[in-house]
């Protein structure tokens, strides 16, 4: 299963970008979420449809929102610890969970979080180390279990909110891509 969690509280041109966007992608389950709590609840209930139909894992899940070193935002709260222990039961090891969020990956504080989401996870574990917005995201890395994270060659600006995301930048993909290389 497919499943893209938003913020559904996220504002400006981003907010409005992920709930229209969302609905444009066939294949995918959409769920509108405005806490951790809340976004943890309506997957439940999307899995728990699934195992009716015998899809009740987790093939990839985006989640879009805010972000900051480290941390993915869901109305400016960041991520819980409970939700990504829920999420541990809702992926297998063939699974991607991407944080399509600002920054996430950036820095010691994002390199700590990938190898802890995916020692957590067990499974491929993505994040941008760039601002990311429309039509470019870059600095887009993955770690999969096993592998140790290293501090990408992109994240050479001292000020994250500055490591803002352009054509040239290292890994950038079209803000619509909703995959990216396996080697990335």
């Amino acid at each position: 299963m497919n499943i893209i969690i938003f913020d559904s509280l996220g504002g400006g041109i981003p907010g409005l970008s992920w709930k229209l966007y969302s609905k444009m992608q066939p294949g995918w389950e959409r769920i509108s979420a405005v806490s951790w709590s809340d976004a943890m609840n309506k997957l439940g209930t999307k899995l728990s449809e699934g195992k009716r139909t015998g899809i009740y894992k987790i093939d990839t899940l985006q989640l879009w929102s805010h972000g900051q070193p480290g941390k993915p935002l869901l109305n400016n709260k960041p991520i819980e610890s409970a939700f990504v222990k829920f999420l541990s039961v809702c992926v297998t090891p063939k699974s991607l969970v991407w944080f399509r969020s600002c920054s996430v990956f950036y820095g010691q504080t994002g390199l700590e979080f990938a190898e802890r989401t995916v020692q957590e996870l067990h499974c491929r574990v993505a994040g941008h180390t760039r601002i990311i917005g429309w039509p470019r995201q870059s600095g887009l890395y993955s770690v999969r279990p096993n592998q140790h994270f290293v501090d990408p060659f992109d994240q050479i600006v001292p000020d994250w909110k500055k490591n803002v995301s352009s054509r040239t930048a290292p890994h950038t993909i079209w803000a619509g891509a909703m995959t990216f290389p396996n080697e990335w």
